[in-house]
């Protein structure tokens, strides 16, 4: 059978990569806009975006683990702004994450940090402030994550 360029085939047999879904991304403070629309609105986005078999239905969930700093278009605030410093509750992400769950039980949730807060000197801190994040996660809005980036998205940039 000759295969056909416009369509996907399917060979369940083969041991090749596995489709696991798609999915959206919160990051740079894309999200903080959507806190602010009024209830419907906000609860007709996210149904759209996240409910199953509706709308985009998207099975993923990607979040940018804050840094306070400025990556791409925005800032995404960070939960740990020096060693002694926890607040869970600052930036989008989690919030986003926890009405997305709510559409789709089964949404798979990945976290990535886009920067590296200047107290982050060596992987013991880093360790701490993935720990801090993973548990803050769950501890307050219940959320556990399936994936985790475990280095930053980007490397150095160097403007010359």
């Amino acid at each position: 059978m000759e295969k056909n360029k416009h369509f996907l085939n399917i060979d369940l047999n083969s041991t090749g990569r596995v489709f696991e879904g798609i999915g959206g991304i919160s990051s740079n403070g894309t999200s903080k806009l959507l806190m602010d629309y009024p209830y419907k609105q906000q609860t007709d986005i996210i149904r759209f975006l996240f409910k199953p078999n509706f709308g985009a239905g998207f099975q993923q969930l990607k979040l940018e683990i804050g840094s306070d700093a400025n990556t791409s278009s925005g800032t995404e605030p960070s939960h740990m702004r020096d060693m002694d410093d926890f607040d869970i509750t600052r930036g989008t992400g989690l919030w986003l994450a926890t009405k997305a769950k709510k559409e789709n039980t089964d949404l798979m949730l990945s976290a990535l940090r886009w920067g590296t807060p200047r107290w982050i000197t060596d992987n013991n801190r880093k360790f701490l402030y993935y720990k801090n994040y993973l548990k803050g996660a769950l501890e307050k809005f219940g959320l556990c994550f399936d994936y985790i980036g475990a280095d930053v998205n980007e490397g150095p940039f160097d403007r010359n």
